[in-house]
């Protein structure tokens, strides 16, 4: 399997989100024009994106003389733009019934108009708007509600006061009725909460997006995604003359909780058997027996998987030092040094020297290092079109300024691994990139790295997608094998007295998932992604 692909976003993933984004501009143009009418100039002068706050003159020039009951504004409450119609109401949530009733002073705004009283409140981890999956939520209407009277209403009923309603929408197809609701979601994800209180012709409406999220030791499982990934393999023998006795190793993932799990793996040749190799990794050894000239032979898996989109929680401890008996087997074998991953190069421990200084601390020296390998590296969108590229040394990318997703990972794991980290390689299907082609398919996979950190295990880390360390994991990289230049995967073949020349090609593809199913993008990794297609044209 050939390895060389950007992680985060490719070319059309870019042109996608921008068309996005210009479509959400221009629909929110026409939105103030048509809606300005019922909002209040302070509601509406602020756009919140982030922490990014634009003011307009002209907008509150529009306004002010709209009326004063309602009031709305654009939240970027999950990195999603919500047109948020409301001001006056509240509404509180908690995994705590007792807090929710006290309105606990520990409870985190996550939205709020400084120029009025409206806030909605969340109870959650770490001052985060997370909650624990399989646990109760107490949601409670709160704040200034609808006046139930009929000269408030607008109402002419015959005198007779008007009835408060409230009606919840979970973001999950339930809806419920009432002031106060207890609910306990099933599935982790982000949920965007809408409460409608109605009393005659009064309304109002509140919006709060939440996490519910699974915890596992140190990380939270933000959302599970389930998706076909199709792989075939091709052999095309241009002649002259036949050849026989081929095989095909294709690799197989596995396992490996909590980030990947497998629920079936399907091929179409049965003519194979399950093997393993000194690594640990599992492969499929099919015989493919003769293909004669001018004729190709292929073979299709199709593997059945969920993916977790994962973060890690907040109180994280940072010990100072290995666990020996934990950490023996891995301290030693994933910190020497091998063909590619030299870490024992004297220029490799010398950048090692440089950036870490007299840290410590394993998680502060990881990251020291994933920054030096980002700052360090452009991606080689060259070296990407080649149909064979050269696999360099961690010692020669040192002297060099770009690379693809290999030469990055190369890199960060002979430098964790000269830190004394423990770092693997890692190769297998970007799931995400794939999902933001146009064709749902590309014909090279993806490398990242693992590494071992105390308190954490080992954990994904893609340098090539240039985000924070640590950040947010949502890259979804199936995971098929470990090994820079792995032995057994590919077509190995005879021939008589002629040299055949034989073409291999790889195809990818996702199905069953697109980009509507994941998380939207930050507002960083749009302005980002805007900066590099502007330097690109």
């Amino acid at each position: 399997m050939k390895v060389f692909s950007k992680s985060l976003f490719s070319k059309s993933q870019k042109r996608y989100f921008l068309t996005v984004v210009f479509s959400a501009l221009a629909l929110l143009l026409g939105l103030i024009l048509l809606t300005s009418c019922c909002f209040t100039p302070d509601a509406l002068a602020k756009i919140e994106s982030g922490t990014t706050i634009l003011s307009t003159d002209s907008i509150e020039k529009i306004l002010k003389d709209a009326s004063s009951y309602s009031k709305a504004y654009l939240k970027d409450g999950n990195e999603k733009l919500v047109w948020q119609p409301s001001s006056v109401m509240d509404i509180s949530i908690s995994q705590s019934e007792q807090q929710n009733d006290s309105q606990s002073s520990s409870q985190t705004t996550t939205q709020s108009d400084s120029q009025s009283s409206s806030q909605t409140t969340a109870q959650s981890d770490s001052g985060n708007k997370y909650f624990e999956i399989g646990k109760p939520l107490y949601f409670k209407a709160t704040g200034k509600l609808p006046d139930i009277k009929i000269e408030e209403a607008g109402a002419n009923d015959g005198g007779q006061e008007n009835e408060l309603t409230f009606t919840w929408d979970l973001g999950n197809g339930e809806k419920f009725e009432g002031k106060e609701l207890m609910y306990i979601f099933k599935e982790p994800g982000a949920y965007t909460i809408t409460l409608k209180a109605s009393a005659g012709l009064a309304s109002d409406e509140a919006i709060a997006t939440i996490w519910v999220v699974e915890y596992m030791d140190n990380l939270r499982i933000l959302k599970k995604y389930n998706c076909i990934v199709e792989v075939e393999y091709t052999l095309q023998n241009n002649g002259p003359g036949n050849i026989k006795d081929v095989t095909c190793g294709l690799d197989i993932p596995t396992v490996i909780e909590p980030f990947q799990e497998i629920n079936s793996i399907t091929t179409e040749l049965k003519d194979y058997k399950e093997k393993k190799d000194k690594s640990g990794n599992t492969f499929y050894k099919f015989y493919l027996g003769k293909i004669n000239d001018g004729s190709s032979k292929s073979l299709k898996a199709l593997y059945d998987v969920t993916m977790m989109e994962f973060d890690l929680k907040d109180e994280i401890a940072n010990p100072e030092s290995y666990d020996e008996d934990i950490y023996k087997k891995e301290l030693k074998q994933y910190t020497k040094s091998d063909k590619y991953i030299d870490s024992d190069n004297e220029a490799i421990i010398e950048t090692v020297k440089q950036v870490v200084g007299t840290e410590t601390v394993p998680y502060i020296i990881a990251e020291k290092l994933y920054s030096f390998v980002r700052n360090k590296l452009e991606y080689d969108y060259e070296k990407l079109a080649q149909k064979i590229r050269k696999t360099n040394k961690a010692s020669e990318l040192l002297n060099l300024d770009k690379g693809v997703c290999q030469d990055y990972s190369i890199l960060y794991a002979a430098l964790c691994r000269a830190a004394g980290i423990p770092a693997k390689y890692v190769a297998g299907v970007p799931i995400r990139s794939i999902a933001y082609e146009e064709t749902r398919e590309i014909t090279d996979g993806h490398a990242w790295n693992e590494i071992n950190l105390p308190g954490l295990g080992w954990i994904p880390i893609d340098t090539t997608a240039e985000k924070e360390f640590m950040s947010e994991n949502n890259s979804l990289n199936l995971k098929t094998y470990y090994d820079v230049s792995p032995k057994n995967l590919g077509f190995l073949y005879y021939s008589n007295d002629t040299k055949p020349q034989c073409d291999t090609s790889y195809l990818m593809q996702v199905k069953d998932i697109g980009p509507s199913d994941f998380s939207a993008i930050t507002n960083q990794q749009y302005f980002d992604m805007v900066g590099d297609l502007t330097n690109n044209k």
